[in-house]
């Protein structure tokens, strides 16, 4: 009769590793797709020390296949958004 409405969730990540992992924890249960668009430098541009965010990532529980990572260097915030708005289509 009806659509089923799908719900994607979209994480913009750069040295996130305090909060990645309770964050997925806390939506999993919710979304059809989690995209997540993981920087290795800043919107600033600034060389920071690259925490443990991947590897927190790749090493959480997908059972059911809805993580989505992407891995990329964007100039601003905007650009970042962006970026997730088409891939999460």
């Amino acid at each position: 009769m009806g659509t089923k409405v799908k719900i994607s969730a979209n994480f913009c990540v750069f040295n996130e590793e305090d909060f990645i992992y309770y964050s997925l924890k806390a939506i999993y249960p919710f979304v059809d797709k989690i995209v997540i668009a993981a920087s290795d430098t800043s919107w600033k541009g600034n060389d920071f020390q690259i925490d443990r965010s991947l590897e927190i990532i790749n090493t959480f529980p997908d059972v059911d296949g809805k993580i989505v990572l992407k891995l990329g260097s964007w100039k601003n915030a905007t650009e970042h958004r962006n970026f997730l708005l088409a891939t999460s289509r």
